[in-house]
């Protein structure tokens, strides 16, 4: 399993079959500010990158978290620490 898809599984509780681009990580019912940070802290040790507060806001999906990460020149799909 890659490494975001893991993140976002563990964090929010998420069944694999239902983690979709779209989903909207805030309709989880684990979702709150706390996990929100978690998911930001993971995602920054898993890909060795600093999120500036203008991305994190973008952060709502797993599509768009991929979106950011692409655009700093990551691949969630092949990146390997």
């Amino acid at each position: 399993m890659e490494p975001l898809t893991k993140i976002l599984i563990d964090i929010f509780k998420i069944p694999v079959g239902e983690l979709t681009e779209a989903l909207d990580l805030r309709e989880s019912e684990f979702w709150d500010s706390l996990k929100f940070m978690e998911m930001i802290a993971s995602i920054e040790e898993a890909f060795e990158v600093e999120l500036e507060a203008d991305e994190i806001v973008t952060m709502t999906s797993c599509g768009n978290i991929r979106s950011m990460l692409s655009s700093k020149g990551i691949s969630p799909e092949t990146y390997a620490s």
